[in-house]
């Protein structure tokens, strides 16, 4: 899925960094539950904190369930994760939308 909205590869277009360097994971209400928390997984295996996005009930519910998917993959390697959710409310693309951002750390 060359845009799938949850891969952090170089290659697609979703691939963020927010200015201090933290990868951001962009959430949609598509977005494969299952392959978004192996995502999640392996950004932190490589990274102390991500940032998931999610605009929309949909884009929600799709990155709280992959973040608790993960949080049972990491658990296994006795990594245990904790999630700082934030809500924004932001103009985009000339419409006001409320944006949920769920910074993701390994703990």
């Amino acid at each position: 899925m060359p845009n799938a909205h949850h891969r952090i590869s170089s290659n697609t277009t979703a691939s963020r960094f927010l200015t201090d360097g933290t990868p951001l994971l962009r959430v949609s209400g598509t977005s494969p539950v299952h392959k978004l928390a192996g995502s999640i997984a392996h950004a932190l295996r490589q990274h102390e904190q991500i940032v998931l996005r999610a605009i929309g009930a949909g884009a929600v519910n799709q990155a709280i369930k992959a973040t608790a998917l993960a949080r049972g993959y990491l658990a296994a390697e006795g990594v245990e994760i904790v999630v700082i959710p934030s809500l924004e409310n932001r103009d985009v693309e000339g419409r006001g939308w409320s944006v949920v951002e769920m910074a993701v750390r390994r703990v």
